[in-house]
């Protein structure tokens, strides 16, 4: 028997004996390495290579006892930690929406109405904790076409129906929460360029703006997707740059980071020149977000009110009410879109700015932890998967604590704290994709699922005659 049979054979009884099947391609590996070299080294000693096989492999030790010692070193990490953070938040939420809005439907009906969402979003983690992140590498242009056509028909329908859909006993969706999805669906198309030069990271860059696209054609105006979407888009470009994914040089990044640059700074050119009319949307909530007493009864309302409770806001304890704006704040019968929108001020006004730097600190904390998660993937698909929900996660704190300073110029929700049925169940799915990166990242490594990686072809012409290798093609 040839030493390549009998190595194969050694390592493949090991590998039998371990259940986690995404890690034998590593174990396998690194094995076969490990019996290689010592294999090498005996014959340099003077003997011959079966013998030297058979020596190496009786070092490693029995076969179904190593099996069994990785079985148990080898297994998936339960991210348990993890998702008590994910229920703590949501848990917060829950409270803080019946100590601060008793006015709203917490009636019995309500709540379950309330949990049955919390249900939904518990399934769509869970699908996302199991699944396998690494089909996003294996069939990148497949997943991101299917994905954006879904999405475009939804944007389609939305168009012609509304922004939102209302479902029987449960409520209504808002269909702008889509987008949070985007920067996900955009790591594949990135990862696809991997080692593929310039065209790769053209590509990439043309798959980013047709998102920007989409994301602008969603409902309503689109800037509450885009605005999400952009810098998160953009960062993952850098970091894939940065990281040499692209094979080019430093200079040509640099060039290619230019035009990304461009790229951008040309949206917002077209989106100024949407913007000229005084009667834009768009326009409106710029100008009314840094001077709302512009329009004091109608965009700028809201933000108006907002800084009138944070100015009477103490530093502990509830603060000052304004009576002459009693039947708006302070909150005693507050609709749900303003729940979902402005629940930081709220907390400010009710406990005061300390209670709002301790919630801070816990969300910022959350993140920073998963940022240092994220940093210590092996693979770099699973650094950018992760990444991106970070940064999506980030990016809505931020624009949602910019709102309820005063600055309302995108309207979003605080993640798995206030309510919202399509955003905590587009969140709860994006933090179990994560968490599936942390469960498994381990045992994925980069070179089995690199797309650019050429394969062997089981056909060879040579010398005007036909070949193939029907081993290789079995494979």
């Amino acid at each position: 028997m040839h030493s390549l049979d009998v190595i194969h054979e050694y390592v493949q009884t090991v590998c039998q004996q371990i259940r986690w099947k995404k890690a034998h391609s590593l174990i396998a590996e690194e094995m076969r390495n490990h019996i290689t070299d010592g294999r090498d080294a005996y014959i340099k000693q003077g003997h011959d290579e079966i013998t030297a096989t058979q020596q190496s492999i009786t070092d490693c030790g029995d076969a179904l006892l190593i099996g069994t010692q990785l079985d148990r070193i080898h297994r998936p990490k339960p991210q348990w930690g993890m998702m008590l953070w994910v229920v703590g938040f949501v848990l917060l939420g829950i409270v803080l929406g019946r100590v601060l809005f008793p006015g709203m439907d917490f009636s019995y009906g309500g709540l379950l109405i309330e949990m049955a969402w919390l249900v939904i979003g518990a399934v769509f983690m869970c699908a996302a904790y199991f699944a396998d992140f690494s089909m996003l590498a294996k069939y990148p242009w497949r997943i991101f076409i299917t994905v954006s056509l879904l999405a475009m028909a939804v944007f389609f329908y939305v168009t012609r129906h509304g922004d939102w859909v209302r479902v029987p006993y449960m409520g209504v969706i808002t269909f702008r929460y889509i987008t949070l999805l985007f920067p996900v669906l955009l790591v594949p198309a990135i990862y696809a360029g991997k080692n593929k030069g310039c065209f790769g990271l053209i590509t990439a860059m043309l798959a980013y703006g047709f998102l920007c696209l989409v994301a602008v054609a969603a409902p309503p105006s689109g800037v509450s997707g885009f605005a999400h979407f952009m810098p998160v888009g953009l960062g993952l470009l850098v970091f894939a740059a940065a990281r040499g994914w692209f094979g080019v040089s430093k200079g040509r990044g640099v060039l290619v980071l230019v035009v990304v640059l461009l790229h951008v700074a040309g949206f917002a050119l077209w989106l100024g020149a949407n913007i000229q009319s005084s009667g834009s949307r768009i326009f409106h909530r710029i100008v009314t977000s840094f001077n709302p007493g512009l329009e004091p009864y109608t965009r700028g309302f809201e933000p108006l009110q907002i800084r009138r409770l944070l100015s009477n806001a103490t530093l502990l304890g509830e603060g000052t009410p304004d009576y002459s704006y009693d039947w708006f704040w302070p909150m005693r019968d507050m609709p749900q879109t303003l729940y979902e929108e402005y629940l930081l001020a709220a907390v400010t006004f009710r406990f005061g700015w300390l209670a709002f730097a301790a919630v801070m600190f816990v969300i910022v904390f959350f993140i920073v932890q998963i940022a240092i998660r994220c940093s210590k993937q092996k693979s770099g698909l699973g650094f950018m998967v992760s990444i991106a929900v970070v940064m999506t996660f980030a990016m809505q704190v931020l624009t949602f604590t910019i709102s309820n300073m005063g600055f309302g110029i995108v309207r979003t929700s605080l993640p798995l704290i206030s309510s919202g049925s399509a955003a905590l169940v587009a969140n709860m799915a994006l933090l179990g994709f994560m968490l599936s990166v942390f469960r498994t990242g381990d045992a994925v490594a980069d070179k089995y699922i690199d797309p650019s990686a050429k394969r062997k072809s089981p056909f060879t012409w040579q010398d005007g005659k036909l070949t193939i290798d029907f081993k290789l093609s079995a494979k």
